[in-house]
């Protein structure tokens, strides 16, 4: 027999019956998320789930609120105290299951990110937290625990302020309702949008972005509540369907690389107000999502959410490859499971007044999240208590955080661009004759470089922009990246200072140009991220097909033969070969779990070869050139020490410094070669 949930009720004085197709269409909400993080194909659109989730609690909510408010006994202690018994105590369930398996399995690093993200998930600010914590070398959302506590963040943050402001609106102006929650929720879309283009994670994490999602739950809420009880829409049935269509067809072909929450996700949203609205038993969506598979889904699916991403993450966390997807999409599913008996014995329950009590509850939740805040304080101010790795994996777990700092300040990011007085200048008492010209790759090399050309008596000017292919005309198909600012910037710098005669370019050419992520296809597989660069104007933008990849290498080709052409000498550093693996990660995790290899870590040098064809027949494309240097990092990494195999580690030390980045130990074997096919020209 189905139990009643939250969703009984919710209609106030037109029914108190409970609506199976509410759960099942939170079904249909929690299942694509689940399998678009465990990395099952056919679900790169599973992640709008979570809108779906945002659109189904504005109207609920909505519901219970004007419900209360219109019968004269709202009351804001109330409206917490439920909220308090259907939100903590299965999050904090699962926030304690997850601590020892942080304990055991996180490098120090990791575990001092977790334990940011335990003061934050319990001080609802997690959504923040997330949004600061992007960026170009950020640690893969797959690995974070509690990463998915942003949305719950978000609604929070909604619901510290929607009761009270419609209460004030019902009771004053009851009817500027909808007129002006309309115009709060354009508003919200507007920003949204704006957001998208300047700055996407903000818009992905942000309450300003989101609340039109609520919104829209709200309003659906509220337009049916002023409906005469008895006169149901005469086109409902149809209207319900479509909503149940648009719904699919967004979570079926939601393009790749889509930024959300955006107009590419309102046709999903529509769907959804169309579907809370008028679905009801006897109408053909109603029966679909009343099925019981379904409904019982839907039922736990507030603890499937709270489960599923811990239990992948942490699968991931104790691998040292990308587990198969098989394999994660079985312990996605044990999700299910245990999120049944987290419903069973302990979000009911606690939903019980006559078992536990208003002050048992917030007496609770207080006690509970005052011990979760001090044991991520803990972690964040003992560094992720190192100590729980040997001294030989803690340096190796290091090798990131000390040497990305070494460059890092030198590198432009979007949130962090380096204005071109400001660009690093090195080996400041020889005369600035060199610019190193590129992208994070270009920033990785750098230092080692400059040590070359200050044995040359060059002075150093760095340029160099985290995403960005240095070649003017580009620009990322993220929005709000500035690669277009900074390629002028660079070109303008160079243009006004004529002493300059020689062009150092290294560029992670080949992701910019396929846009594409490495798999080693030994394991190391750094994900699906769509990210290229585009023409600025021109017919092959926001496109992945061969036509932007040839319009892209034209313009590079271009760049290089003008630079020449104004008798510039150039280096040109071709693709450094991929890891694939988070090599320090990799190495540390196998001395923490006391796994030992014989042999130095490395890639197949057919997959790299394979993976670079493009980018290489691009950069040989430009043909020779007296002016022109070429070096080739495959020749120093592939097929030297190993026949068949890129290093990626030497004599034990790591070569990388993730799964792209070559350490200082890999730059100053480039930066080897450097000396030698400049001998002769600086």
């Amino acid at each position: 027999m189905l139990m009643k949930t939250n969703t009984s009720g919710v209609l106030g004085d037109r029914a108190d019956l409970y609506r199976p197709e509410v759960d099942g269409l939170r079904a249909v909400a929690v299942l694509p998320v689940i399998l678009f993080h465990a990395g099952v194909p056919l679900f790169s659109g599973g992640f709008i789930g979570v809108d779906i989730f945002f659109v189904i609690s504005g109207f609920l909510i909505t519901s219970i609120i004007a419900r209360d408010i219109d019968s004269n006994r709202f009351s804001i202690v109330d409206f917490y105290e439920r909220r308090a018994r259907r939100i903590l105590p299965a999050l904090f369930v699962v926030i304690l299951a997850c601590l020892p398996f942080a304990w055991l399995w996180m490098l120090p690093m990791a575990y001092k990110d977790f334990s940011q993200s335990l003061m934050a998930t319990v001080s609802y600010a997690s959504n923040i937290l997330f949004y600061i914590e992007t960026g170009y070398f950020d640690v893969t959302s797959a690995q974070k625990p509690l990463l998915h506590t942003w949305s719950l963040s978000v609604e929070e943050q909604f619901y510290v302020v929607f009761p009270l402001l419609l209460l004030a609106i019902r009771t004053f102006g009851r009817r500027l309702t909808l007129p002006l929650l309309a115009g709060l929720t354009l508003a919200s879309i507007l920003c949204s949008q704006w957001l998208q283009s300047i700055d996407p994670e903000a818009g992905f994490y942000m309450i300003v972005s989101r609340a039109w999602e609520l919104l829209a739950g709200a309003i659906g809420a509220l337009a049916l509540r002023n409906r005469s009880a008895d006169a149901p829409s005469r086109h409902g049935d149809w209207l319900s369907l479509a909503g149940l269509v648009l719904i699919v067809g967004s979570l079926a072909f939601f393009p790749a690389g889509g930024q959300t929450p955006s107009l590419l996700v309102l046709p999903c949203v529509i769907g959804t107000v169309l579907v809370l609205m008028y679905a009801r038993s006897g109408s053909l969506a109603g029966r679909l999502l009343s099925l019981r598979p379904l409904v019982w889904v839907g039922l736990i699916s507030y603890s499937a959410y709270l489960w599923h991403q811990p239990l992948l993450a942490f699968l991931r966390l104790r691998m040292l490859n990308e587990p198969p997807v098989w394999l994660s999409l079985a312990v996605a599913l044990i999700s299910l499971p245990i999120a049944w008996a987290s419903w069973r014995y302990v979000e009911r329950p606690f939903r019980d007044r006559s078992r536990v009590s208003r002050r048992t509850i917030f007496a609770g939740a207080v006690a509970a999240s005052t011990v979760i805040f001090v044991v991520g304080a803990a972690g964040q101010l003992k560094q992720g208590f190192p100590g729980r790795l040997s001294d030989e994996a803690l340096n190796t777990a290091a090798i990131f955080k000390e040497e990305s700092a070494m460059f890092q300040p030198c590198l432009s990011t979007e949130r962090n661009y380096i204005e071109p007085q400001d660009t690093c200048r090195h080996n400041t008492t020889l005369p600035e004759t060199v610019m190193i010209y590129g992208d994070s790759h270009g920033a990785a090399i750098s230092l080692e470089m400059a040590k070359v050309l200050a044995a040359r008596g060059a002075g150093v000017r760095q340029f160099t922009h985290a995403g960005c292919m240095p070649v003017p005309g580009l620009e990322s198909s993220i929005p709000g990246e500035s690669c277009l600012r900074f390629n002028t910037d660079a070109m303008s710098y160079l243009d006004s200072h004529p002493a300059i005669d020689t062009v150092v370019l290294a560029s992670r050419w080949t992701a910019h140009l396929g846009g594409y992520l490495f798999n080693n296809e030994e394991g190391g597989n750094e994900g699906t991220i769509v990210r290229y660069m585009q023409p600025v104007a021109g017919d092959a933008r926001q496109d992945n097909s061969g036509a932007r990849i040839r319009s892209v290498a034209g313009l590079v080709q271009q760049h290089i033969k003008d630079l020449l052409a104004r008798g510039k000498k150039v280096v040109l550093v071709y693709q450094i070969p991929e890891a694939g693996w988070d090599v320090p990660a990799y190495l540390s995790k196998e001395m923490y779990f006391g796994l030992k290899h014989d042999v130095d870590l490395s890639t197949a040098s057919a997959v790299n070869k394979r993976r670079n064809a493009g980018s290489d027949a691009m950069l040989d494309g430009i043909g020779t050139h007296p002016n022109l240097l070429r070096i080739k990092p495959r020749e120093l990494f592939c097929d030297t020490l190993r026949q068949g195999r890129c290093l990626l580690q030497m004599e034990g030390r790591a070569l990388y410094i993730d799964d792209d980045h070559v350490s200082q130990l890999g730059a100053s074997i480039i930066a080897g070669r450097l000396s030698t096919v400049v001998a002769s020209s600086l």
